[in-house]
């Protein structure tokens, strides 16, 4: 996902608030090539380089980035992925965690949690690096502390169109599920 630090850049912020929508934020060609997605992608592309051949649910917008032609394309893609039925997931900046139209209320570390597999979806994520979102100031005393969550999480997402896959050994992959 696109690096959105700098918190006083108004790129910055409408990059933020693009992603807090539910648009997965990738840079070309660093991130990958297109893919059937089920949920929205927006690719930051150079000047010099070859836009991607995008799918319904994926759209590309040149660097240096015009905030205004950010926000059109945000909105035509929500709008393709809504006419879609792809599930939305985000998590907000109260820890609410939104899939399409349903909400659910998360803790602290089950937002952080959430946010680490939702920024990942489909992917792998380490159970290091899930450690390292939950745990900000360092382990936990309990070694089944992160077991712990996922079981709450889970626990909490439960009738939702999303699941949370445990990789033994490895870590959790958020995926989405039929309706």
């Amino acid at each position: 996902m696109f690096d959105t630090q700098a918190a006083s850049d108004p790129v910055a912020v409408t990059l933020s608030w693009t992603a807090s929508r539910g648009i997965d934020i990738r840079t070309w060609p660093e991130d990958g090539r297109p893919t059937s997605n089920d949920h929205p992608v927006l690719y930051l592309v150079p000047v010099d380089v070859e836009p991607p051949r995008c799918t319904l649910l994926d759209d590309w917008i040149r660097v240096p980035l015009d905030i205004e032609e950010l926000r059109a394309r945000s909105d035509r893609l929500l709008a393709r992925a809504a006419a879609q039925g792809a599930t939305l997931i985000r998590v907000d900046d109260d820890g609410v965690l939104h899939v399409g139209d349903a909400v659910v209320i998360l803790s602290e570390q089950e937002s952080r949690l959430m946010r680490a597999l939702a920024e990942k979806r489909g992917q792998l994520v380490l159970r290091e690096d899930l450690h390292r979102a939950i745990w900000t100031d360092g382990e936990p005393n309990d070694a089944r502390a992160l077991d712990n969550r996922i079981k709450t999480l889970r626990h909490r997402i439960k009738g939702l169109p999303i699941k949370v896959h445990t990789i033994r050994g490895w870590g959790l992959l958020l995926d989405t599920t039929p309706a």
